[in-house]
């Protein structure tokens, strides 16, 4: 059989170098490969080892399935100067936005190679490094039941973007599935628009939303084209109308996101990951809307991070985990965050929960090299109905009000233990809004510093359970206001040690009783109570050592207002008939 009688055979390979292609990373082969293209109905196109000069976008069709030599071996590079999409699917510019996936092409892949941007004329971080081209994303897609499996670097928009939308219908599936590796994009990494429920089963991909190196300096955002006012993220997982865009994903790892977050989920977005690591970025993971699924392993490590080589002011830091995904969805997550070295102070908390139904198992840690901890609150919950477990080592707060627990929302359970508190409150529950109410908080605080408090109480929830044991060097027990005393819904259990005295919500004192007959007697407690109590938490009773007939008791009373040292009690007796044998005098104070 002829080449040419073979290229006519329904599901044969072609080569794209019997077209004319020579792979020589000189020679423009946009021509002859869309040619081997073109030539078959469904089938394989296959792509020897050889860089191959693109610079006009290649047509993916239903059924063809372009297959390189390996990564690394079978590179197309997007020529200089060309501005344009690498991959692109048939009638994309049709579809996008508006179009039916039941019209769209199907049953397609794109596998075993290297995709060169041409963005950068040299690394990332190379001061002499100018911009190639400005446009250009390596693969483009309005389809469904595709395979991807691509190495991308260096490339001017983004690696992948995708859609799927429209009926679905009984007719199909439309699972597909994705791997992508590689690095450097001068806009978002991923932009997933669906189709839905397809898997993304192996991500790695860093340095995002980058320019040249000398224009960073002084550049305050890295705008993206999809999303006005928004900066550029790893991933963007966009379910919000008309877009589907939710996903499962095995493992993915995002690095060096310079202006955003290293994946953000946008509408009623369902995400499900069984391993998901943003690292190195100016932020971690944003959930919004009505974000909602399950995140087994969820790692963010040395985020924070301004962009390489950015000298101004307007850019900081954003938070590892953001939670703010309405009222109705949750998320559950277990996560590590970790900030070190690279990580600048934070003006926004690590942990940021403004939505409601979240529950969250975390471990956070700063610095454990040994060096200053990096200044940032670790969790502020200002939603609903979350629950939270923590552990927590060398955190130190920033701002205005640094704190390792801020509470101000309603109805939510936190329990957790801290290693290591500088400068800090342990737990700041703020009722400013009357919103913090019906809180169930358990914590365990060791090593406060002298510059930290073990709880400042702002405002008095309507209800409240607080339990709390902490042990420091020199720190400050209580700062703010204390619990309304009637009626007692706000229930506080905290004992907190200084090294030296501890004080405590719940203490007990006793003295023998003067029993001298007529005279008015005062015994002076010198308590460690939290706060300065009002008189009416304090209960005072006699216990007899014997029979106390014919004692006869005037007067019993707290003398005047209970001090932030002493609490005074005074009493007579009006008839004593054995002074040997006499009662001790008990004071509870809680």
């Amino acid at each position: 059989i002829t080449k040419n009688t073979n290229r006519m055979t329904d599901g044969a390979a072609v080569n794209v170098l019997d077209f004319g292609a020579v792979g020589d990373g000189v020679a423009d082969d946009t021509v002859a490969i869309q040619a081997a293209i073109d030539s078959i109905i469904s089938g394989e196109v296959l792509y020897p080892a050889g860089t191959y000069m693109v610079s006009s976008p290649l047509v993916v069709k239903t059924g063809h399935h372009n297959i390189g030599q390996g990564k690394g071996a079978t590179i197309l590079t997007q020529a200089i100067g060309a501005n344009t999409d690498i991959f692109k699917t048939e009638d994309f510019d049709a579809l996008t936005g508006v179009g039916d996936i039941m019209n769209a092409p199907h049953s397609f892949s794109i596998t075993a190679m290297s995709i060169e941007g041409n963005y950068l004329s040299g690394s990332w971080d190379d001061p002499a490094a100018v911009i190639n081209n400005t446009l250009g994303t390596a693969i483009k897609l309005f389809g469904s039941r595709y395979t991807i499996d691509v190495e991308v670097n260096n490339i001017p928009e983004n690696a992948l973007y995708t859609e799927g939308r429209g009926d679905y219908g009984e007719r199909t599936d439309h699972a597909s599935f994705i791997k992508l590796y590689g690095r450097t994009s001068g806009r978002e990494g991923i932009v997933f628009r669906g189709p839905g429920d397809i898997v993304l089963e192996q991500i790695v991909f860093g340095v995002i939303g980058v320019l040249n190196y000398s224009a960073m300096a002084n550049h305050d955002i890295q705008e993206s084209l999809y999303y006005p006012g928004e900066p550029c993220s790893g991933i963007v997982l966009d379910d919000d109308g008309p877009y589907n865009g939710h996903a499962e994903i095995g493992f993915a790892h995002i690095y060096a996101v310079a202006y955003g977050y290293g994946v953000v989920t946008k509408g009623v977005n369902r995400l499900n990951a069984a391993h998901l690591v943003c690292e190195n970025s100016r932020g971690g993971l944003h959930c919004s809307d009505g974000a909602n699924g399950v995140i087994s392993i969820l790692e963010l490590r040395a985020n924070g991070r301004q962009p390489g080589g950015y000298v101004g002011s307007q850019n900081k830091g954003l938070e590892d985990l953001l939670l703010d995904n309405g009222q109705v969805w949750g998320m559950n997550i277990t996560t590590k965050v970790y900030r070190y070295g690279s990580s600048n102070n934070s003006e926004v908390p690590l942990v940021d929960i403004r939505g409601d139904n979240n529950s969250v198992k975390l471990w956070c840690e700063s610095a454990l090299d040994g060096s200053a901890p990096i200044e940032a609150n670790m969790l502020h919950i200002t939603g609903s109905n979350n629950d939270v477990d923590f552990n927590a080592k060398r955190i130190k707060g920033h701002g205005a009000s640094p704190a390792v627990v801020t509470i101000s929302g309603p109805g939510n359970r936190v329990k957790g233990n801290v290693n290591g508190v500088y400068g800090s409150a342990l737990l700041l529950r703020d009722d400013t809004s009357n919103e913090a109410d019906n809180n169930m908080v358990e914590i365990v605080g060791s090593g406060l510093d002298s510059g930290s408090t073990s709880i400042i109480s702002i405002g008095t929830p309507f209800q409240e359970n607080i339990k709390m044991q902490v042990t420091g060097n020199g720190q400050t027990h209580f700062s703010g206001s204390a619990p309304t005393v009637l009626p007692r819904r706000q229930k506080w259990d905290i004992s907190s040690n200084d090294g030296t005295i501890t004080k405590s919500t719940g203490e007990y004192y006793k003295a023998n009783m003067n029993m001298t007959v007529g005279i008015t007697h005062t015994e002076v407690f010198n308590h460690d109570f939290l706060y300065t109590p009002d008189y009416s938490q304090c209960e005072y009773a006699i216990r007899a050592a014997a029979d106390q007939s014919g004692n006869i008791l005037e007067t019993l009373h707290i003398q005047g207002t209970p001090s932030d040292t002493q609490i005074l009690v005074s009493y007579k007796w009006a008839a004593v008939a054995n002074p040997s044998q006499y009662p001790v005098l008990i004071l509870h104070v809680s």
